[in-house]
């Protein structure tokens, strides 16, 4: 006789099955929870930057003109902005080098300040950086980013590119068109006066780039909005 045949029969409804299905259904609201709190972060991380002036082409003039910056001088513009975010983050120079087969050897300060007013003068200083330095080939045009920590802009405002060392012949270069924004004009100082080109736009003007975030409480209302809508991802459905 051959061997009595074995087999296993899973009883109905056991509790490890009702088990897996309870632990499933308790897992749903925890899942509905992380997917809500993920599309919050996400809904903030897409406030994004802004360009809120530029006028430098890509690739840059080959041969610009420019301005060169020795140890005490400045050279820059006065620009108003687009767009509606005016905290800014980044800010964008482009740096010539006007000598003939010699490497740029530049330190300075970019400095944010108030739009110019009647007295010839830019207004307030609203930011300078650091010292920078930057070494850049001959004769060609160079982009140098400098990092901001959230500075609040007006809507129209002065920047400039402040000399600190300047052993050759470095400088900021022209560029155009402007693209995002309006160039307002020139702004110079020889360290003995400033010299101020205003209020008749003009296609290009030193080479400037200013990228912004949008304020503060724009971020906090998209987030708050976010947030209220987490009750409507966290309402269990019927199964």
């Amino acid at each position: 006789m051959g061997s009595p045949l074995s087999f296993m029969v899973r009883p109905r409804g056991t509790l490890a099955g009702w088990g897996t299905q309870k632990q499933e259904c308790e897992m749903r609201p925890q899942m509905r929870l992380v997917g809500a709190v993920a599309l919050v972060f996400g809904i903030a991380s897409s406030v994004k930057s802004e360009i809120v002036f530029h006028n430098i082409p890509t690739p840059p003039l080959s041969e610009p003109g420019g301005i060169v910056v020795d140890e005490g001088y400045h050279a820059g513009g006065v620009v108003q902005l687009a767009g509606v975010s005016r905290y800014a983050s980044r800010i964008d120079v482009l740096l010539y080098e006007f000598g003939n087969g010699i490497p740029g050897d530049l330190s300075f300060r970019v400095n944010l300040w108030e739009s110019p007013g009647l007295a010839d003068m830019p207004g307030a200083l609203l930011w300078t950086s650091a010292v920078q330095h930057a070494s850049f080939p001959n004769r060609t045009p160079t982009l140098y980013s400098i990092d901001v920590p959230k500075v609040r802009v007006p809507d129209e405002l002065a920047w400039t590119v402040e000399g600190l060392a300047n052993p050759y012949f470095a400088g900021v270069a022209f560029s155009q068109p402007t693209t995002i924004g309006t160039s307002l004009g020139a702004l110079i100082y020889n360290t003995q006066q400033w010299d101020i080109s205003i209020r008749m736009p003009y296609p290009g003007g030193s080479g400037f780039r200013l990228i912004a975030v949008p304020e503060p409480t724009t971020i906090v209302l998209i987030c708050l909005g976010a947030v209220a809508m987490l009750p409507i991802f966290l309402r269990r459905r019927d199964l």
